[in-house]
């Protein structure tokens, strides 16, 4: 009677571990849009065309924020709940369409031009990103399920950073000795890094010395070791100020 006793307890907390992870993975529609998009937007290049990181970023957007809307629709998501978050998003779109309305290149300004793709479809799919974000996610678990999304495309940056760091890019971009890693553009790197320094700075809030903690400390290094090989002086001012 002991052993079987014995016995169900090690089966028991054998299982948990797998439960745990069975619910970890298993995530509504919504939250893996936005899981893809913070991992798979800040790695997306494609050295093949002209406009090689901003194009596929945009491309990259569109189909996680098409994803969020698809999956809110069936998930039954609403927007923010504070009626200010409501009016200032409300605002953006606005200010968004009058720009649009007065620009001179009204086709351009849909997609934006080469190089920064910042047209209003862009525009818009970013808030589209904030507000379906700010709606989906609904717990903790959520929101650390997003975190480790976001170490995932950290990884990528940081990797593709140290094979230009050290001169093993395997692509010729013509501008040997600079470490600008899947954005192109050392500042725009930079800037990346000072952004993500509040959702890898959250991961601290945890435990002391647990896996979380051990993340969250390792992802700032990280991403202070990027922004430092950018030699970007912005990114340095964002950097000091973050960490302050």
């Amino acid at each position: 009677m002991a052993k079987t006793t014995r016995a169900k307890r090690r089966t028991a907390v054998g299982a948990a571990p797998a439960k745990q992870a069975e619910r970890f993975w298993n995530q509504r529609i919504s939250t893996w849009a936005i899981a893809a998009a913070m991992a798979l937007i800040p790695l997306a290049f494609l050295s093949q065309i002209n406009d090689a990181f901003r194009m596929p970023k945009q491309v990259a957007l569109f189909m996680a924020v098409t994803g969020l809307g698809i999956g809110l629709a069936i998930d039954g998501g609403r927007l923010p709940g504070s009626r200010l978050t409501k009016l200032l998003l409300a605002a953006a779109v606005l200010v968004e369409l009058v720009v649009f309305a007065f620009s001179k290149d009204i086709l351009g300004s849909i997609l934006g031009a080469n190089g920064t793709r910042l047209g209003l479809l862009t525009q818009l799919a970013l808030l589209g990103l904030f507000a379906g974000t700010a709606a989906g996610v609904r717990n903790l678990r959520e929101a650390e399920f997003l975190l480790v999304a976001g170490l995932v495309g950290l990884g990528g940056m940081a990797f593709y950073a140290a094979l230009q760091r050290i001169g093993a890019d395997p692509f010729d971009w013509s501008v040997p000795g600079a470490v600008f890693s899947t954005f192109g553009n050392t500042n725009d790197l930079a800037e990346a890094c000072v952004l993500a320094l509040a959702p890898a700075g959250l991961l601290l809030t945890r435990r002391t010395k647990s896996l979380g903690w051990f993340l969250g400390l390792g992802a700032l290094a990280v991403l202070a070791e990027l922004v430092l090989w950018s030699y970007s002086r912005s990114g340095f001012i964002g950097l000091l100020i973050g960490l302050a």
